[in-house]
């Protein structure tokens, strides 16, 4: 009988126990933390378990500050998000102002040779009229100067046209459009013209291709701004090519010629207002085609090479509710 008892012993005051922290120890590698165990004992074991419930003492005030602390930064993260939303509402604000100031200095700038010129002018016919003998008044002379009048009216009025047209682009009225038609549409508009500038036109149009939820005639516009740009920087003639394709979540729209090509230096700037290599216009055609394409939530990107040519692409989004399931297999029409 003692050597039952002396089991009952060690069961109760050594197995137990360790069964005990096994099960404590096991709860805590899951994460319970709160959970604590209190036995009658001062061996060993016990002060083992002393010293775990101390340490989980420890652990659960470290993680109640851990607790509080993320909850304290996730809201200083809150208030400098939404300052920093503040500050950038601010910025395109002032930004917006900048560029307004220099919309309005460019176009001061612009305007003030040609009124330079019809004052001039007009002195100088003011001058003819006075100096009159005998009904004679210099006709050819006046008649001259009535001319260049009238072309610096007429190159004021271009200029303010263009300035107004960039100012007030209106948000586009969204309906869905089939790209290809938009295509087709601009190139029989523009097929005469580029004709006579001995510029041949092709198109290669992906079949089946998905709408897109657009303006189309602010699209109409962008095109030919584009394409007329593609013209003009084929002097001798050249090749105008215009195509489309399906690439994923958007329509891709190219116009590719083979013209004399952009600097590379200035390719980065051929969508900023008032940049512009030729001698007339305010370089405002390729700001107008960006924010279009952009106000349809789409991107515009310009690749070129000098003496080689250039390529512009334009993605818009698609419609994926009206997208048809037939592959994107592709025409080439030549014109």
């Amino acid at each position: 009988m003692p050597g039952n008892n002396g089991y009952r012993l060690h069961s109760r005051h050594v197995v137990q126990p360790i069964k005990q922290l096994s099960d404590f120890t096991s709860k805590i590698s899951e994460g319970e933390l709160g959970d604590r165990v209190s036995i009658d004992s001062q061996t060993e074991i016990g002060r083992l378990f002393d010293a775990l419930n101390s340490m989980l003492d420890r652990l659960q005030t470290h993680e109640n500050f851990l607790a509080d602390f993320n909850q304290h930064l996730e809201h200083k993260v809150e208030e400098r998000t939404l300052e920093l939303k503040e500050s950038q509402t601010e910025l395109l604000r002032f930004e917006k102002m900048a560029m307004l100031g220099q919309i309005a200095a460019s176009v001061n700038h612009e305007i003030r040779t040609p009124l330079n010129a019809l004052y001039m002018n007009v002195q100088l016919v003011q001058k003819a009229i006075n100096n009159c003998v005998n009904d004679y008044c210099g006709k050819r002379e006046i008649a001259n100067r009535i001319a260049i009048i009238h072309q610096e009216v007429n190159r004021i009025s271009d200029m303010l046209e263009e300035f107004v047209r960039y100012a007030r682009l209106s948000p586009p009225q969204l309906e869905e459009v089939d790209l290809n038609k938009v295509v087709k549409y601009v190139a029989d508009m523009l097929g005469e013209r580029a004709e006579q500038s001995r510029v041949s036109l092709a198109l290669s149009l992906a079949e089946q291709l998905p709408t897109v939820l657009a303006d189309e005639n602010k699209l109409v516009q962008a095109l030919i701004n584009l394409c007329i740009n593609a013209i003009h920087a084929m002097p001798d003639g050249g090749t105008l090519k215009l195509s489309t394709r399906d690439v994923g979540d958007k329509v891709e729209i190219s116009v590719a010629d083979t013209g004399v090509g952009i600097p590379e230096g200035d390719i980065d700037k051929i969508f900023l207002p008032f940049f512009t290599k030729k001698e007339s216009g305010l370089g405002f055609g390729l700001s107008i085609v960006q924010r279009i394409i952009e106000d349809h939530d789409g991107q515009i990107t310009c690749r070129s090479r000098i003496g080689e040519g250039t390529v512009f692409d334009g993605r818009l989004p698609i419609d994926r509710s009206r997208k048809p399931g037939a592959p994107d297999d592709r025409i080439a029409v030549d014109r």
